[in-house]
């Protein structure tokens, strides 16, 4: 009797000890201290039911890792923070669960180099740098091949610089140059073969002097005189000409890129 009596008071504290000790399914969610500031882990969910974020916050501001999820449960976007939680490293993903991007935010606004995945090829389409949000140096566009089709000088978010597109075998399909957001100076763009199609310039973005067009055999076809944008024989020009001119205009080398708004907008709950 003496020795069970001994076993039981034994035991009462390991029991009481059990009973207090946090496991791993025990860790507290949106917790804020008595200034209103975010501590600890949070999570938030959808309207289904399924996880819409996951992080974890020191005095208001995320540190470490953050996922999030899109309504199905797949993983939107992860982002790394330092210490400060000013820098997070960003990996963003399509809905099936390849990567879309990745890339540094500085606060909420894109810094250094991203990269851009295709959603079927899942090879870098584009690459691109940035200063506090505004683009800044050389963007490039990639073939499936990872060869490059485009290349594009940016200051301050605004195209300054040259403008090359190319062909998949290398050979220039386009030549240009953008100062101040305007395409200004020479402007080619030649036929697969590197011959040339189209010679002429441009001043602040509208076609001035001759322009002249050539058949893919290299010969020369016709000549077109523009000032102030404004083609001089327009009313001789045949509709062949005509839709050239269009398609020349249409030639603005856009960059495209995973639209991230919808997948990321930073680390605001």
């Amino acid at each position: 009797m003496r020795n069970a009596l001994i076993l039981c008071l034994i035991a009462l504290p390991l029991v009481v000890f059990a009973q207090n000790t946090p496991s791993k399914n025990d860790t507290l969610f949106n917790q804020t201290d008595k200034q209103g500031l975010k501590q600890g882990y949070w999570k938030g969910n959808y309207e289904n039911g399924k996880l819409k974020y996951t992080g974890f916050f020191k005095d208001n501001k995320p540190v470490g890792t953050m996922k999030r999820y899109f309504d199905d449960g797949n993983i939107k976007a992860i982002m790394v923070y330092n210490n400060t939680s000013t820098k997070a490293y960003t990996q963003l993903f399509y809905q099936n669960g390849t990567k879309a991007a990745e890339g540094n935010y500085l606060g909420i606004a894109k810094d250094s180099v991203w990269n851009y995945y295709s959603y079927y090829e899942k090879v870098i389409s584009n690459r691109e740098i940035y200063t506090k949000g505004k683009k800044n140096g050389t963007s490039v566009s990639y073939f499936a091949s990872g060869k490059i089709s485009q290349e594009i000088e940016f200051k301050n978010d605004i195209k300054d610089g040259a403008w090359r597109q190319y062909y998949e075998n290398g050979t220039i399909k386009l030549s240009a140059t953008y100062v101040a957001g305007k395409r200004t100076g020479d402007f080619l763009v030649n036929f697969p073969s590197g011959k040339p199609e189209w010679i002429g310039i441009y001043l602040e973005d509208k076609k001035s002097g001759k322009w002249q067009h050539f058949n893919p055999d290299g010969n020369f076809d016709t000549a077109i005189e523009f000032e102030n944008g404004i083609a001089k024989n327009n009313e001789v020009m045949d509709k062949r000409e005509q839709q050239l001119l269009k398609e020349i205009d249409q030639k603005k080398g856009s960059i495209p890129e995973p639209d991230e708004n919808s997948m990321v907008p930073g680390p605001g709950m």
